[in-house]
């Protein structure tokens, strides 16, 4: 029974673009060549190129290539220049979910220099985030996307969409061992130091930016709720500890937090699992009574989801397959499948009947091309955006019921750090009214959390329209954005951009005026 479940988890938790059958057509790919390499201290060094892909604003810059601590963490990144002024712009730090999305999601279908159209040609985005900051996109954790521990050869089997081992190898994999980073504790330092070795490196990467001064803001989507707030204060414990003496390093410059569509919480959000479907924006009802019944009960009744969460919160957290991933079962599949399963609508917006319009299964045949592979450095095939070996380990610590993740973002309100939540209004799998619990249960220093949650509500607007609502005070912002399912940045691409910038610029979000 807990394999069925687990099984629909891996289903149910990961977010992106279905494969295509024009996969490893290229065959096995060339290992690369001509790469320049920064050597840094303990072994650790960056390999990349300058790809000249996707950001076409004349002269500006991108980088590409790997991050690598030793022989088994290497870590694909790619650095966009900021389009106007580099040297004075911040660097953010862009993080998809999953477990085990691509952070190349948010950046082809959301927030970077281009998108990927059905011909597979780059397409300008004018409303990139680079247009505000210099963006690095990292694949974590390890074995997401082009990142790897070790290589491997094999055959990859279209139909069934997995790798096996095979006398006569058709593409090259990442060798992934699930439970090396199963945890968002376990990422968390591994992306320390992968940064660590990023600012290390700068100088010589892209020698205008300051490294030692830059403002470095950290933003998310969708489980990136986990990783981001966990990264923050594990950051900043880093930071205290160079200052300190007790380590050494760069210590950053950390600046504003962002969540998009996070989830943070899983005991309040999973609640909204049963509640949404028939308390929504859009007054829809997507199941019936029924069902509606039947998931609120799998979530309040004794050894229900909340008691299974409760029990992982007391658990012994390194016991794999113990409480935690027992919780997850629960609260994915009986609570959240009841929409999943008898709704007809998509979980990423609830306004579509599936089978939803998507968007174009291109990202994966664009990435999978012998000429973008050398061009970015890279000599893997892309064969997912989401990799659910990633997310089994994941899925087996149970990291989705842990309770840290709250008190987490509590701890970094509590430096004085401006977070910005913010959710579409018509997402069901990270909706906003899970959200908004969220942020009205959190306590944080010097009574701050009554400032925000005293806050009017603000229309949130956008070139003289109201595009959605604002909820800011106290170092928070709550932000519904209208018409918007999961991927703000896909939906609504100009209302995420300003966002953005008005927050990283240190404007008020609603309107962009003096914060």
């Amino acid at each position: 029974m807990l394999f069925f479940w687990l099984m629909t988890l891996l289903l149910l938790f990961t977010f992106g673009v279905p494969d295509s059958t024009r996969l490893l057509d290229q065959g096995i790919p060339e290992e690369p060549s001509d790469l320049k390499v920064v050597k840094l201290p303990k072994g650790a060094e960056i390999r990349y190129r300058e790809p000249g892909l996707c950001e076409t604003t004349p002269g500006v810059k991108s980088y590409s290539g790997y991050i690598s601590l030793n022989a088994t963490t290497n870590m694909f990144f790619w650095f966009f220049e900021a389009r106007t002024n580099p040297q004075d712009a911040p660097i953010t730090v862009w993080l998809n979910g999953g477990p085990g999305a691509d952070s190349l999601l948010g950046l082809f279908q959301g927030n970077g220099p281009c998108s990927i159209d059905k011909e597979l040609n780059e397409v300008y985005n004018k409303n990139s985030w680079n247009n505000h900051s210099n963006m690095l996109y990292l694949s974590q954790p390890l074995g997401v996307g082009f990142s790897y521990q070790k290589k491997k050869l094999g055959c990859y089997d279209k139909e069934a969409k997995k790798w096996r081992d095979c006398p006569h190898p058709n593409g090259r994999r990442a060798d992934i061992d699930p439970y090396a980073y199963d945890t968002t504790e376990k990422a968390a330092v591994t992306a320390w130091e992968v940064v660590q070795a990023f600012f290390a490196g700068l100088p010589q990467l892209s020698p205008s930016i300051p490294k030692d001064d830059v403002e470095f803001h950290m933003w998310g989507e969708s489980y990136a709720g986990h990783y981001s707030t966990l990264f923050y204060r594990y950051f900043h414990e880093q930071n205290l500890a160079i200052a300190n003496g007790t380590a050494k390093g760069t210590r950053l410059n950390l600046g504003t937090l962002g969540i998009m569509s996070g989830l943070i919480d899983a005991k309040i959000q999973s609640k909204w699992y049963y509640e949404f479907p028939v308390n929504n924006t859009y007054g829809i009802k997507a199941v019936n009574d029924t069902i509606y019944t039947f998931t609120k009960q799998a979530y309040e009744f004794p050894n229900g989801c909340r008691d299974a969460i409760e029990a992982c919160e007391q658990a012994d957290r390194s016991d794999q397959h113990g409480r935690c991933s027992s919780a997850l079962s629960i609260c994915r599949g009986l609570v959240r499948g009841g929409y999943e399963s008898f709704s007809g609508r998509s979980v990423y917006d609830m306004r579509c009947q599936t089978p939803c319009p998507d968007r174009p299964p291109t990202l994966i045949p664009y990435l999978n091309r012998a000429r973008i592979q050398r061009a970015l450095g890279v000599d893997l095939n892309y064969t997912t955006a989401e990799n659910s070996i990633v997310a089994r380990g994941f899925g087996d610590s149970g990291d989705f019921a842990y309770p840290d993740f709250r008190a987490a973002l509590e701890d970094v309100l509590g430096y004085g750090t401006r977070v910005v939540l913010v959710h579409g209004d018509a997402d069901f799998t990270c909706n906003w009214r899970g959200g908004d619990e969220v942020a009205r249960s959190l306590r944080w220093g010097g009574g701050k959390e009554g400032l925000f949650r005293a806050a009017r509500e603000d229309e949130l607007v956008v070139n003289g329209r109201a595009r959605g609502a604002v909820w800011e005070g106290g170092g928070l912002a709550f932000v519904r954005v209208d018409a918007s399912g999961h991927q703000v940045s896909y939906f609504q691409p100009e209302v995420a951009q300003t966002v953005f910038a008005r927050c990283v610029a240190a404007q008020r979000v609603s309107d962009g005026g003096k914060s």
